[in-house]
């Protein structure tokens, strides 16, 4: 009951193991999409890392299909927004993934719906749906004097049920070096920071 990581790399709708390409997978977080029972893992490298989306087929492991999706980076910060590593992993009620970039300091959403590409030859890169994502930035700090995130977005998970009273479909990654809560409210941009005041570690 396993899957493969096989791409569709020739782009004809099905896994030929002898032709299209399997990809590692070394996936940390893991969900399920209810809008389609598909199952999406996070993984955070090769930098940038990738999100790879798996659908079983009727007859797994023979019938498994993936699909990897990079988040955009330009580590050159000259050609839009910039991120990797995501490590948590979870999705809305719309079926929209959202993963918590955990060395670069954002959130990431990915709404497949947007592709103009799910295979074909550039499948195998993890470079295909640039617009499927959007990236939020976070209120990281950094190491005095460096680049270097001080803060570490360990996981995320989606609120899908208005549980904090900020809405529903709000995602909140886990600020590890603030002992925080982040919650992010993507109509706006806005971000709230949560933290237990006492004692400090409880997080």
């Amino acid at each position: 009951g396993w899957c493969p990581a096989y791409l569709d790399t020739n782009g004809d709708g099905k896994i030929d193991q002898a032709v299209d390409k399997r990809v590692p997978v070394n996936g940390y977080g893991i969900i399920v999409n209810p809008k389609d029972n598909s199952v999406w893992v996070a993984s955070t490298g090769p930098t940038p890392g990738r999100i790879i989306r798996f659908t079983l087929g009727a007859n797994p492991p023979e019938t498994c299909m993936a699909e990897a999706y990079e988040p955009p980076y330009n580590p050159d910060k000259t050609s839009g927004p910039s991120g990797y590593a995501p490590r948590g992993i979870d999705v809305d009620r719309n079926g929209v993934i959202w993963t918590a970039l955990s060395a670069s300091g954002q959130m990431a959403s990915f709404d497949r719906s947007k592709c103009k590409t799910k295979g074909g030859a550039a499948a195998h890169t993890g470079r295909v749906c640039a617009e499927g994502w959007k990236i939020y930035p976070l209120p990281a700090t950094y190491y005095k004097g460096t680049k270097t995130l001080a803060d570490y977005y360990y996981y995320n998970f989606v609120d899908q049920f208005n549980t904090f009273g900020l809405g529903e479909d709000v995602p909140v990654a886990t600020g590890t070096g603030s002992d925080s809560l982040i919650a992010l409210l993507p109509a706006t941009g806005r971000t709230i920071m949560m933290r237990v005041p006492y004692p400090m570690g409880a997080f």
